[in-house]
């Protein structure tokens, strides 16, 4: 028998389910750009010992993770830092702050210990 023959047409869904397939086609999309975003900083970001005495930097460079933060930080504007460091790209600049956000993230497991009663260091 063809293939045709046995095909079976099902009713076309109502526009609000398509709505709800493409909205969640969108998240994954998003989701997926997300964490491969999250996983690249290492391709950009490194840390060696021989370089600023193991300070992440941005890999060919001796720029550290931390001057690119601290400078968008006095002054958010891309232009800017990329004239003084030209070198830098924006995939660089993404890959400091998904860095920093990892650290951030890393932080905040850690489980946080309480100084014992009584000590000095309560007020």
């Amino acid at each position: 028998m063809p293939i045709e023959g046995r095909l079976r047409l099902l009713p076309a869904p109502c526009p609000s389910v398509l709505r709800n397939i493409d909205l969640r086609h969108h998240l994954w999309g998003n989701m997926k750009a997300m964490i491969s975003e999250h996983l690249t900083y290492e391709d950009h970001i490194v840390i060696d010992p021989e370089i600023l005495l193991g300070k992440p930097v941005v890999k060919g460079t001796r720029i550290p993770v931390e001057l690119v933060l601290e400078y968008l930080a006095r002054n958010p504007n891309f232009d800017d830092l990329f004239a003084d460091y030209p070198r830098l790209t924006m995939e660089d600049v993404k890959a400091c702050f998904a860095y920093a956000q990892a650290l951030v993230v890393k932080r905040a497991k850690r489980p946080m210990v309480l100084p014992p009663v009584g000590s000095q260091h309560q007020r």
